[in-house]
């Protein structure tokens, strides 16, 4: 190990591994109050202040991941896109503020993609995965409860537990997966606050019920087709030598249990 880092508080190491994650954490506010009326008043067109920065930020980031996860995100601004188009524009499950698609939206997806898959893959997250999914677990339960009473948030509460369904089938992931649901919550929670978008209190325009907060807490379920359809392009349409190493894997582990 480094001399410095001998000389450093174990602390201030560990939390430099997730050094990304924490400054996306606080900037996610910032480009979410950019995009609302507060930021309309300060920027004078909000949306387009978010598009350019959200843009330039994911350029960035794109241009210094590895291709790995660098296509992935790219990936993620398709499939993102047309996942907003069908759940907002078409279902009217939630609403912008000017009922359209915001160019930073679609990538925000690629960036939110990216930033979770990174983190969960640090040797700090890696070294207590156990621990981590207990105290996951334990609180998206405790706050799933919690806004269900306090929300009356029906639909959120059966997102919950479609996705706890989910985590069993999913047991290679569920690290990347409990990480998606407090990321995707997070955002969810600033973005209604700031007005950027907004859900109805009942699933859509099409069914009157069950009803929902604003925002449902489980919606992080809907990351698990985004999640889906990102690692399937990737790996049966762009780069099959992994699918093939993937799945010898696999056969390794079944003859060697």
């Amino acid at each position: 190990m480094p001399s410095n880092l001998l000389n450093r508080p174990i602390i201030m190491v560990q939390l430099q591994q997730l050094r990304i994650l924490i400054a996306a954490l606080l900037a996610i506010p910032l480009f979410l109050w950019m995009d609302s009326p507060a930021g309309d008043v300060t920027f004078g067109n909000g949306q387009l202040t978010a598009n350019i920065a959200v843009f330039t930020i994911f350029m960035v980031g794109v241009l210094h991941c590895n291709s790995r996860t660098r296509t992935a995100m790219l990936i993620g601004i398709l499939v993102g896109f047309l996942g907003e188009c069908l759940f907002s524009l078409v279902l009217n499950m939630y609403h912008y503020r000017f009922d359209n698609i915001p160019l930073w939206v679609a990538f925000g997806h690629g960036m939110i993609f990216g930033l979770v898959y990174r983190a969960s893959r640090k040797p700090l997250i890696l070294r207590n995965t156990k621990k981590l999914k207990i105290i996951l677990l334990i609180g998206i339960i405790l706050f799933s409860t919690f806004w269900f009473f306090a929300e009356n948030d029906v639909f959120g509460f059966i997102c919950t537990l479609v996705f706890l369904a989910f985590l069993i089938v999913a047991k290679k992931s569920q690290l990347f997966f409990l990480l998606m649901f407090y990321v995707v919550l997070y955002i969810e929670l600033v973005g209604t606050y700031t007005g950027t978008w907004w859900w109805p209190n009942n699933l859509s325009s099409i069914a009157s019920l069950p009803s929902s907060g604003n925002p449902p807490t489980g919606i992080a379920v809907f990351y698990f087709l985004f999640d889906f359809a990102v690692f399937y392009i990737y790996l049966h349409a762009i780069n099959r030598v992994t699918l093939k190493r993937y799945r010898r894997f696999e056969q390794r582990l079944k003859a060697n249990p």
